[in-house]
């Protein structure tokens, strides 16, 4: 019975895998997204680096005809056996490498790890953090949030992130200023066991001893 599977194949074989494929025949399915490092006679790459998908009937084609083809290192498997791949899910990676690219490609951006970074617009806009990754063009990104001086990972567009300016204040930050301020305000304004001191009053005494 014919059904789509998963292929592991060595870094850089993709293309010479399907082609090899083409020749039994095997159907394959190769998504591909728009190079950013174009080269003579080829100017897309992998969607999935060192994957792609064949739609094959193991009673027709043998197992190791697959298995041994030159480049491929393995089947994808569940419990040792090919991981059937459903319809469903290959058209809907067809429907979103059409949508990507209709959108002309993955965005690019200049963020580096490390970078500050401040989100400009959506639901957490006007918040800061420092950008994680990845540096390759992708829709989503990776920052790490300073909330109440815990670094919270949280996952956002690439296209809500701006570089930060040097002088740009976080409003988390703001707030855990502000609650550091209110904390050292009560520990000062309290002696031994919670006694609060009476600044006017000791103001008043010292200046009687004068």
């Amino acid at each position: 019975m014919l059904n789509w599977y998963a292929l592991h194949v060595k870094p850089n074989a993709e293309y010479l895998v399907a082609e090899i494929l083409a020749r039994h025949p095997v159907e394959t399915y190769l998504p591909t997204l728009k190079s950013l490092h174009p080269r003579p006679g080829r100017t897309t790459q992998p969607y999935f680096p060192s994957y792609l998908f064949a739609r094959i009937d193991f009673d027709v084609t043998g197992y190791r005809t697959i298995a041994w083809t030159p480049g491929i290192r393995g089947i994808v498997t569940v419990e040792r056996r090919p991981a059937i791949v459903g319809d469903e899910v290959i058209e809907a990676i067809r429907e979103r490498v059409d949508l990507i690219w209709a959108e002309g490609g993955l965005p690019t951006h200049p963020f580096q790890p490390g970078d500050r970074v401040r989100i400009r617009s959506g639901a957490l806009q006007g918040l800061m953090g420092i950008f994680e990754g990845p540096t390759t063009p992708a829709k989503r990104v990776h920052i790490l949030l300073n909330f109440l001086g815990w670094a919270r990972p949280a996952e956002v567009p690439v296209q809500e992130l701006e570089l930060a300016a040097p002088d740009d204040i976080d409003p988390l930050d703001l707030i855990e200023i502000a609650r550091e301020h209110e904390e050292t305000r009560l520990r000062r304004g309290t002696r031994g066991k919670g006694r609060q001191i009476h600044y006017h009053d000791e103001e008043l005494s010292r200046a009687g001893q004068g």
